[in-house]
This record gives C-alpha cells, sequence and structure tokens, in this order.
C-alpha cells in the first residue's frame, strides 16, 4: 500500500512479500552506494566503443567504481556524458534533465534513487553539481546532496525509493527515510498537474497526435498486422480520439464522452499515468 513501510511481514506467511522485500533492499542498497560513489568522486569515465548487438551505434562513454570500497557496483556503460571543457553542463541541457525527471511520474514517487538510473540525466547533472556550477539544476538534491557529505552519507537523509509507490516500502529493516507528508505532498501535486494538463483546451489534438505516434511505432514493430498501410485499428483509433468533447477528470476514470454520441462513452487507461493517453474498446 502507498505510503506505508511494512515491518512485520513474514517470511514464512507471506514469502511473496517478503521476497519482494529483499528485492527492493538489493536495489536500495545498491542506488544508494552508487549515490555515495558519486558524491566522493570514487568513480572513473571510460569510453565505450559502439556496439550495435548491444543496441549501442555509437561510441559512447561508461563509469566504473573500483575506488569505491565500500560496496560492489556495477559499472554503468554506453551513457552519454557532455561535459564541456570546465566541467559542467550547458544550462539548456540540465534545464532539459530536469524537465525530462519531473515529467516522469516513476521519477516523481520514486526520488533520488530511483532516478539513479535514468542514467544520461543523473549523471550528467551530478558531474555539473561536481563542476564551478556546483548544481544539479534541482535545489533540493543540491541540499539533499550537502547534507550527506555533512552527515557521514546516513541512509536516514535518502528518501525510500519505494515508500510512495503503489507497493510501499516492503522492506522490514529498510533505514531510508519514509516521509508521508512530503510523499503525499508530491503525489497531490502530481494528480493536479496531471488534471491541468488533461482539462487543456488543446489537449484533444494531442490525445490524437500520441495515438498517430503510438499506431505508427506499432506497426514499425509488428509489420505483419499492416494491411494495406493501415492497422486493423487504425482509422477507427484516429476518427474516435478526434471527436473527444470532454474527458473525467478523475485520474481513476478517465472516461470521455464523444459527439454525436449514442453508445457509453469508450474507455481509456493510462499506460503511465503522467504521460501517454491511449484508448481501449472491448
Amino acid at each position: 500500500m502507498r505510503f506505508h513501510h511494512y515491518t512485520n511481514i513474514s517470511r514464512r506467511r507471506d514469502s511473496a512479500l517478503w521476497k519482494q522485500g529483499q528485492t527492493q533492499a538489493e536495489i536500495s542498497i545498491e542506488r544508494y552506494h552508487t549515490i555515495c560513489a558519486a558524491l566522493q568522486k570514487r568513480y572513473n569515465i571510460i569510453q565505450v566503443p559502439a556496439d550495435p548487438k548491444a543496441g549501442r551505434p555509437w561510441d559512447r562513454q561508461g563509469l566504473t567504481f573500483s575506488a569505491y570500497t565500500a560496496y560492489q557496483i556495477e559499472p554503468v556503460l554506453g551513457v552519454k556524458l557532455h561535459p564541456l571543457p570546465d566541467g559542467t553542463i550547458h544550462p539548456g541541457d540540465i534545464a532539459a534533465y530536469c524537465d525530462v525527471l519531473q515529467s516522469n511520474w516513476k521519477c516523481r514517487e520514486g526520488g533520488v534513487m530511483y532516478c539513479v538510473a535514468e542514467y544520461r540525466e543523473w549523471w550528467n547533472m551530478l558531474l555539473n553539481y561536481h563542476s564551478p556550477a556546483g548544481t544539479t539544476g534541482r535545489p533540493d538534491w543540491d541540499h539533499l546532496y550537502m547534507r550527506l557529505t555533512e552527515n557521514g552519507y546516513d541512509k536516514g537523509t535518502v528518501p525510500c525509493m519505494f515508500f510512495a509507490r503503489a507497493s510501499g516500502c516492503l522492506d522490514a529493516k529498510c533505514p531510508f527515510l519514509h516521509d508521508e507528508e512530503a510523499c503525499r505532498k508530491e503525489r497531490e501535486q502530481l494528480l493536479k498537474e496531471r488534471r491541468e494538463d488533461i482539462n487543456r483546451r488543446h489537449m484533444r489534438r494531442e490525445i490524437s497526435m500520441r495515438e498517430v505516434e503510438k499506431m505508427t511505432a506499432y506497426r514499425a514493430q509488428y509489420p505483419r498486422f499492416d494491411d494495406n498501410g493501415d492497422h486493423p485499428e487504425f482509422e477507427r483509433i484516429m476518427k474516435e480520439s478526434e471527436s473527444i468533447t470532454d474527458i473525467c477528470c478523475s485520474p481513476a476514470c478517465f472516461k470521455v464522452n464523444l459527439k454525436d454520441q449514442k453508445t457509453p462513452p469508450v474507455k481509456m487507461f493510462i499506460s503511465t499515468p503522467a504521460n501517454l493517453l491511449t484508448h481501449a474498446w472491448k
């Protein structure tokens, strides 16, 4: 359950939840140590050559952590790091990275430890923090990093990455911060922004365009369903999405009304609750 830290899960009685809690603990501790290694500058940047078979069509960079001995951190490979000669990241790129993370509902729920796995954004922001610029672009992270370096990297300073998510924190011994008030405030702000986004006057057009992009990508991935240039549902999706007149503001609903509607509203669901709407028909 969201905003709950489970401290009495039985390994025998609740084995599935217990195992999930152990997985959460393993992920969290590695993310925590990655933050520690990054703040202590105990990492090496390496060049990673292109490897199309591994999904790297271009030369990229990577990070190794042999200088960090408190925990064995897996190398990060294939990330684009682009510091300027003085070590800073272009301010426009920092602003773009902040926007990417802020618009991702998972990043906002999971906090900084979740964002560690957003390698390009997080590491470039970290490099900028260590540069003459002295900032990640996010004041809250700057403050957190400063506190960590001052208090000896106290785990209780770092927000738990699972507490605000649907599962809640299932690690009974989780040492990380469980700040219910802050998490609820962020959740309410996220939902408020989502409702405002849905209510914008030009949202119907944006929904239609997203449908086009989604169907184009689908057809490229599954060409066997491409009949004479169109997916069987493509025209129907476009026709109905362009005729939307109203959308329910409830995050649990999102039903819509259509022009000249003669049937019950088509159902809508969120494939990623903060950034993409798509239609679902029976």
